[in-house]
């Protein structure tokens, strides 16, 4: 929340997940990543490629310690940079987790993972934010649209919660768009579709223009040419 204005919070009337910053502050993100000349996946990259080459000097047998504050100090990095690049809104130390051993750690998208296959493996239930099929609790959504929603977890797998799931106006008409987004794109790819494609990416809020779709399309064509053999443009 602290990406955003006060204001556009109390308009909306929910809190907003960080990554709204990219929708509702599209022009900012965007220079603000053309001003530190990468985006955030680079920047991941970049730090996971200086950990594994530090890590690499180590003996795991011998140096087990030592290699798990190597993995802390570049954990915390990435978390310390995390929006910052997009946002230019320093975080917080207090709030940045530190890996430790001795800390309980929910394990991340592992341990969702592990959660949810314990809970169908005793039966205990329980209840998670899971990725799931839509099937009807968001009415304005389609059936096969996937999403994040919180869930009854048991031995029968996991269940939706039902709704209602009300949001404003302009709330429900981004997710819109972002869906129709995603069901085109992923026809596009399938099919190796490239009119699909542009008018996935032309729908696309981050988007939005005919000429740029294209362009886009062509760029992303080329530069993974090796895995996209029977396009064309």
């Amino acid at each position: 929340m602290r990406y955003f204005e006060p204001r556009l919070a109390r308009r909306l009337g929910c809190l907003l997940n960080e990554y709204l910053y990219y929708f509702y502050y599209r022009e900012k993100a965007l220079g603000n990543i053309l001003k530190i000349g990468q985006t955030r996946g680079e920047r991941i990259k970049e730090i996971n490629d200086r950990m594994l080459k530090e890590l690499g000097q180590y003996d795991v047998l011998k140096d087990f310690d030592e290699m798990l504050e190597v993995y802390g100090k570049y954990t915390y990095g990435r978390e310390k940079n995390y929006m910052q690049g997009e946002t230019s809104v320093p975080r917080d130390d207090a709030c940045i987790p530190k890996f430790s051993l001795d800390t309980w750690d929910e394990g991340g998208y592992a341990g969702v993972a592990l959660a949810l296959m314990r809970a169908k493996i005793t039966g205990i239930e329980g209840e998670m934010i899971l990725c799931v099929p839509n099937q009807g609790t968001v009415d304005w959504l389609k059936d096969d649209d996937v999403i994040e929603v919180s869930c009854r977890i048991s031995k029968e797998g996991a269940v939706p919660k039902p709704g209602p799931y009300i949001l404003p106006e302009s709330a429900k008409q981004l997710i819109s768009a972002v869906k129709y987004y995603e069901r085109e794109a992923a026809s596009a790819i399938v099919e190796k579709n490239s009119e699909k494609a542009i008018d996935a990416l032309m729908v696309n809020p981050l988007v939005g223009s005919y000429s740029l779709a294209k362009e886009l399309l062509g760029e992303y064509l080329n530069i993974y040419a090796k895995y996209t053999g029977g396009w064309e443009v």
